[in-house]
């Protein structure tokens, strides 16, 4: 386990789909060591791989000219489909260059376009300047998703009143359909009785859940792969990782302030992205948020 808010983002990673080993190295060693390649002899190859719900790789480079499902019919396919839109893919071809090539290639939904033999240097311009604009999009979506949680969360809490009950429901499920997908809540034995809720996107009892919850020190955690959290987790996060693999765990205090202490617990399962600092920053807003409305209750 790591804490990833210690730790620097994960190089781009780059997919170079050519059925020429020899250009398919050509295109890895242009571009250098500061990404992690990973590579395709076949575009059907690509479209099978993110169809099966692959994690998405930062930018495809996408040969024209290819036995099975050549470079246009992949962007085509990707395109029609909302997951893959935002995408980022760069054609290159050293046999279709002419005009009508270029803007028949974009049109078929592709970024970029770069014509071989390229400058090694043009074709790490060209790749950074649509990482460049894929972060900048992610970085306003992130934006728009933080917004959406806070303002779900306080129009709800207006809702639900002086019931705390309702306040740690409603945050619990707040979080879960906006920045996590499972989220546990204990407060301890104080002005009331210990309470305990726990909320998962696949599974609304969040039973599995609620077995892993307990009193702990806050902390993040960053998992490779499910895989790897199976490996380092102790048994009682057996069962929870095993039915819905792990790539990120958090315990978060609720809330700040005395006279009300609990934990919050959340989780983001196999299928998804270990919490970045900008996660961890929106979900402690939320608890604070809750944890206030907790304290006017009382």
């Amino acid at each position: 386990m790591r804490d990833p808010i210690a730790t620097s983002r994960p190089r781009p990673r780059v997919w170079i789909v050519d059925d020429s080993p020899t250009e398919s190295l050509i295109t890895e060693r242009s571009l250098g060591s500061e990404y992690d390649y990973e590579k395709f002899d076949d575009g059907s190859l690509v479209v099978e791989r993110l169809a099966g719900g692959s994690l998405q790789p930062d930018v495809v480079l996408l040969d024209w000219v290819m036995p099975g499902m050549a470079g246009p019919e992949v962007c085509r396919f990707l395109r029609s489909h909302p997951d893959f839109q935002a995408l980022p893919i760069i054609l290159i071809t050293a046999s279709r260059v002419e005009t009508g090539d270029v803007v028949q290639g974009l049109a078929s939904g592709a970024n970029d376009y770069v014509a071989r033999p390229f400058a090694p240097q043009e074709l790490r311009a060209r790749v950074d300047a649509v990482l460049r604009a894929k972060q900048q999009g992610d970085a306003a979506a992130y934006e728009r998703k933080r917004l959406a949680a806070i303002n779900q969360l306080n129009h709800g809490l207006l809702e639900v009143g002086v019931s705390v009950g309702g306040i740690l429901d409603h945050l619990a499920t707040t979080l879960i359909h906006t920045l996590c997908d499972g989220c546990s809540i204990l407060l301890l034995p104080g002005m009331f009785p210990p309470t305990s809720i726990a909320r998962h996107r696949a599974d609304p009892t969040g039973a599995a859940l609620a077995l892993i919850s307990s009193i702990a020190d806050p902390q993040v955690h960053s998992f490779d792969s499910t895989g790897h959290a199976r490996s380092v987790l102790p048994p009682a996060y057996q069962a929870y990782v095993q039915q819905f693999g792990l790539r990120g765990l958090a315990i978060l205090p609720f809330p700040t302030r005395e006279p009300v202490q609990g934990v919050v617990t959340v989780t983001r399962d196999g299928d998804g992205q270990p919490f970045e600092a900008e996660d961890i920053a929106t979900l402690e807003t939320c608890i604070e948020y809750a944890g206030l409305a907790v304290q006017t209750a009382l």
